[in-house]
């Protein structure tokens, strides 16, 4: 009886750790920026010290471009001062390390001016909308946000602790099967 409480109650707090990924909507402003920078031959990796980034995913002005260009859409508003990037459909971008990348106007030939907002996203789940406001007023002058990127280190082959928790209670309900099939 005491091992089916056990059992029972692992079971129980297994489904809760597995039902508890919340999903992490994102909202950024220049205030809430880890990174900032002017520099014309900046990159993301240069600005935040984290090596390895690659593009994920782009869009300048609506165009979007990188590998996952295809899975997201970004929108900016009327005034350039906002813009919301939304997961559509497809492959998602794993971010244990991602950085976001907010950048100013667009100079006559098109390419983003070099004014960059820089957020650690490392928290978001990949599908959940990601919102920007109050970036480069008043609205009535360019420049204004022209360019919203996402840079990401590829992920480490390491299993996620859910997947080890399954694993563990998978392994403890084995031993008391065994265990009790040794007393009959």
């Amino acid at each position: 009886m005491r091992n089916r409480v056990l059992v029972g109650a692992a079971s129980a707090f297994l489904g809760m750790v597995l039902m508890s990924g919340a999903a992490h909507a994102l909202s950024v402003n220049p205030a809430g920026a880890n990174w900032q920078s002017n520099n014309l031959l900046a990159t993301p990796n240069t600005i935040t010290g984290i090596s390895g980034l690659t593009l994920a995913y782009r869009s300048i002005l609506g165009v979007e471009s990188g590998p996952f260009a295809s899975s997201y859409g970004t929108t900016f508003n009327g005034n350039g001062l906002q813009f919301s990037l939304s997961y559509g459909s497809g492959s998602s971008i794993a971010c244990p390390t991602c950085v976001l990348v907010v950048t100013r106007g667009v100079n006559p030939s098109g390419s983003p001016l070099t004014a960059k907002y820089l957020y650690n996203i490392g928290s978001w789940n990949g599908t959940e909308q990601i919102t920007g406001a109050a970036f480069w007023p008043p609205a009535n002058q360019l420049p204004r946000v022209a360019s919203v990127a996402i840079y990401r280190a590829d992920p480490v082959g390491l299993p996620e602790p859910a997947s080890l928790l399954l694993l563990g209670a998978g392994l403890v309900g084995l031993g008391i099967w065994r265990r009790n099939a040794a007393k009959v």
